[in-house]
């Protein structure tokens, strides 16, 4: 077996990394302080987010991230989209619920248009948050669609 120089300067991928760097840390910032919750069904879920994002005239996407016993530990907005779609990415989702020390989290987000129906990325994005969260030990509780007067919840259609 070869030898290697403790630097590793003569791989090609290590050889131009002479530059400075930082370290950084990341934090969750709590903004403001929110009264104790717990969501106990899709319906108290619901009606928690749609207290926080009701007006919105774009698509907002919401992680609540649950203890254990569900208590809220941090709720967070993690995108804004346009009118018709919310493209939002996975690690977003995730930084939040690893950051408040989640072991469950809820995701959700509102149609501006009042339909409540989940469209084909909606179920996409499910699938892909789920898969994501199982490898991180945390648990997708639902996804929730808020619409005008309604609410999809995926668990209770039994798509989780």
């Amino acid at each position: 077996m070869k030898n290697m120089p403790a630097d590793y300067s003569d791989l090609p991928l290590f050889a131009t990394l002479h530059e400075e760097h930082y370290w950084v840390r990341s934090q969750l910032i709590r903004e403001k302080r929110m009264p104790p919750t717990k969501i106990q069904s899709s319906d108290d879920a619901a009606t928690y987010i749609r207290e926080q994002i009701s007006d919105y005239d774009r698509e907002a996407f919401v992680v609540l991230s649950l203890s254990t016993r569900h208590s809220i530990n941090a709720a967070s907005i993690v995108h804004i989209g346009s009118a018709t779609e919310s493209v939002v990415d996975t690690s977003d989702i995730l930084r939040v619920a690893l950051y408040s020390n989640a072991r469950c989290i809820i995701i959700a987000h509102n149609h501006p248009s009042g339909e409540s129906s989940p469209s084909a990325e909606d179920r996409a994005v499910t699938k892909k948050v789920k898969e994501a969260a199982a490898l991180l030990n945390v648990t997708l509780l639902d996804h929730i669609i808020i619409g005008a007067n309604e609410y999809y919840s995926f668990a209770d259609s039994g798509l989780l």
